[in-house]
């Protein structure tokens, strides 16, 4: 059964609004990454780059890997 945050961030995600934080973690700044994603070219086309992001809160994390 899913629990009130899970119902509330799906309403979030259709009107395109942050998540909720679902993890008293993430309020403490705790947070739980995923892996790193593919790199790619940052929008100025200066740096190759790399994105994370918290499983709970969906906060971000930008690596700079080098010079594209």
């Amino acid at each position: 059964m899913a629990s009130r945050i899970d119902k509330e961030n799906t309403v979030r995600a259709l009107q395109d609004r942050p998540l909720a934080i679902n993890s008293w973690k993430c309020r403490w700044g705790w947070h739980t990454w995923s892996r790193w994603g593919e790199p790619k070219v940052d929008s100025y086309k200066l740096y190759m780059i790399q994105q994370g992001e918290c499983v709970y809160c969906n906060r971000k994390r930008v690596e700079r890997l080098g010079h594209a």
